[in-house]
């Protein structure tokens, strides 16, 4: 048994008794080896490497390429026994960095996330290969710590940070104060949980992606800097977001943005307990930031130039979306300092992986799913097809979705590429039927092979405000309707019904559920579509539509991952009085509820066993208003 510091095993080996447990995970043996790989010896398996990160690299190699197992986002599979290799497998990335996150997915997916939740994704990361992942867990201590140092009083500092589903978009300059005041026991447990994350990841090779300094401060600072100490420096309003109040933006060129920087990182180490980071993100500008006025080249140059001063050697993570960078940012950074992340949601030819910016390296980040809504959709050969670069990213704002495209893409970190639908189907089902082979087919070359370039799948109609007229559920969803065969997603569905039938014992693998569960949701999600246009005038499609919610309702419930109670459940590990609700308003409202439609409004809607009720009191409503009743008064 190797252990660490004679306390307990090492950090792969611990990992490997967590995923496979104490049975299965006595057939591994861990060694320190110059490079990492796999092979049998003595009658058990040996796991090798030269660091924790490698060996958890290696051990995952060997669960998905020999053991056929499979773990993912939405449910994990393995054998029962471990087979020994047939010869020593070498593993290594087939790109420098593999990145996880961006800001959006540590809301939409990890929003209200505790110890218990990380732990494990933590372990899928690593089993993965990923070496770098975005922490922003922590923050609202970080400022909490710097606005005090700069002599905000608390009321306006509490005013300032927001609740945990919205932190994403306060990192990125978008936002302040929304679902806030937030309790100080909350930000206490937060920074805890920020210091966990990165003490685990970097035990598994993981090293965090934290939060650099740019610029940004409260509003209030804004508007009165004198009393702040910074009478003189030029502030940059930023205007708003989506309705919601933007942090204004100092000018980094200005000498007193050294000084305050200074303290930002002194509190980001200490909040965090390290004295080092290997990589810091943060934007400037994001999604319609205003720059009038700003010497962006010199700006972006003394952002960086403070980041060296805290962490010589740090990269800095830089996101590709919108215009940004421009080429004026990209003229202030250093290249050996820097890093693109490239954000690619076309998964029809993947085409914005063509763009480049000078001597920066970038890595393709694939931007699979925007808020977290369900729905069967993906790129499968975009994912497959990838040119191999500087390195990988799994970007999308949620990960619960899609596990099929999902584990085509974190192929990609070792060099893999596309394997027969056969063998996904043992490893995540743990059979090949012939019928479910017929299946993976019927849904490659349907919801799986996208003609179009669009953000995210094809929304639920039940979960769009209702109208007569909907084609959307969010403000920027899809607006061009079916892109594939609706029968060849029914079919699909018919075949698992059947196996299923046949092997009752498939209804106790929570990835065959899963995916069974998915499908059934995906044909109650289309019908929905196809009846929308006769509700106004059809009283028995009006029936059909309203009952196929409460049908949803039931199907969803077949599977915890689509159960509305277990994301409440860990919600309150973090904020038992505050997390749960803020959850169904990030993926409802999004922002506390006007009484008035707005923009932000079911961006992040879900189709969920308890929450379909939400919707079908909305769809209850309109078509008992007088317009429905009536139809000339539509």
């Amino acid at each position: 048994m190797t252990r660490r510091n004679g306390e307990g095993p090492a950090p792969a080996e611990a990992l490997a008794r967590r995923v496979l447990g104490e049975r299965r995970a006595a057939a591994l043996r861990f060694e320190d080896a110059p490079a990492a790989s796999y092979r049998a010896d003595g009658g058990r398996i040996v796991v090798a490497g030269p660091s924790e990160g490698d060996k958890a690299l290696a051990l995952g190699a060997y669960l998905r390429d020999v053991a056929e197992g499979h773990w993912s986002w939405c449910g994990s599979r393995f054998p029962e026994t471990l087979p020994l290799p047939a010869a020593r497998t070498a593993v290594a990335r087939s790109g420098e960095i593999a990145l996880a996150y961006n800001y959006c997915t540590l809301c939409y997916t990890a929003g209200y996330r505790g110890e218990s939740w990380w732990r494990e994704e933590i372990d899928r990361l690593a089993l993965y290969g990923f070496n770098r992942a975005l922490v922003i867990a922590g923050l609202p201590k970080v400022w909490q710590l710097t606005l005090r140092e700069l002599g905000m009083d608390e009321a306006q500092i509490r005013a300032f940070i927001p609740d945990l589903a919205a932190t994403a978009w306060w990192a990125m300059g978008n936002l302040e104060g929304t679902g806030g005041p937030v309790p100080q026991e909350v930000v206490e447990r937060d920074a805890a949980l920020g210091r966990f994350l990165v003490r685990e990841m970097r035990a598994l090779g993981i090293e965090p992606v934290l939060q650099g300094f740019t610029g940004l401060l409260p509003s209030a600072m804004g508007r009165d800097p004198a009393r702040y100490g910074l009478g003189g420096v030029r502030f940059f309003e930023q205007g708003t977001w989506g309705g919601l109040q933007r942090p204004v933006v100092m000018d980094p060129t200005d000498p007193a943005f050294a000084r305050l920087a200074e303290v930002w990182y002194r509190n980001l180490f200490r909040v965090y307990g390290t004295d080092r980071a290997a990589a810091f993100a943060g934007d400037l500008f994001h999604e319609g930031g205003n720059s009038d006025g700003v010497d962006v080249t010199a700006a972006f140059r003394a952002v960086q130039t403070a980041q060296q001063k805290a962490s010589p050697g740090a990269t800095w993570m830089v996101q590709a979306w919108g215009k940004n960078p421009t080429e004026e940012m990209v003229a202030g950074l250093d290249p050996a300092l820097s890093l693109v992340e490239n954000l690619v949601y076309d998964m029809a030819r993947g085409e914005e992986g063509a763009r480049s910016w000078g001597e920066l390296p970038a890595i393709w980040c694939e931007l699979l799913n925007f808020g977290g809504n369900h729905g069967l959709y993906g790129g499968l050969g975009v994912a497959e097809r990838a040119p191999d670069g500087h390195g990988w990213g799994l970007l999308s704002e949620g990960l619960e979705t899609n596990p099929w495209f999902y584990e085509a893409f974190t192929r990609r970190i070792t060099g893999g590429r596309a394997e027969p639908d056969a063998a996904y189907a043992r490893r995540r089902w743990g059979t090949d039927d012939p019928r479910l082979v017929e299946a993976l087919g019927l849904l490659r070359r349907s919801v799986y092979s996208v003609p179009q370039r669009q953000e995210g799948t094809l929304e639920c109609v039940y979960c769009a405000f209702p109208a007569w007229e909907v084609s959307s559920a969010s403000t920027w969803g899809p607006k061009t309707g079916f892109y594939y065969d609706r029968a060849d997603v029914v079919r699909a569905r018919d075949l698992l019904e059947a196996v299923a039938r046949e092997r009752p014992e498939l209804l106790g693998v929570e990835t065959f559920v899963y995916d069974l569960t998915d499908l059934r949701r995906q044909v109650l999600s289309d019908r929905a579509r196809d009846l929308l246009p006769s509700l106004r005038t059809d009283a028995a499609a009006r029936a059909e539509f309203l009952a196929g919610m409460l049908e949803m309702d039931r199907v969803l419930a077949a599977s915890p991952y689509f159960r509305l109670d277990r994301y409440e459940r860990l919600a309150s590990e973090l904020d038992p009085d505050h997390g749960p609700e803020a959850v169904k308003r990030m993926y409802t409202t999004w922002v506390e509820p006007s009484g008035v439609r707005r923009t932000l409004d079911d961006y992040a809607h879900r189709q969920l066993s308890g929450l379909m009720g939400y919707y079908y009191g909305r769809w209850t409503q309109f078509l008992a208003s007088e317009a429905a009743r009536d139809p000339a008064e539509g």
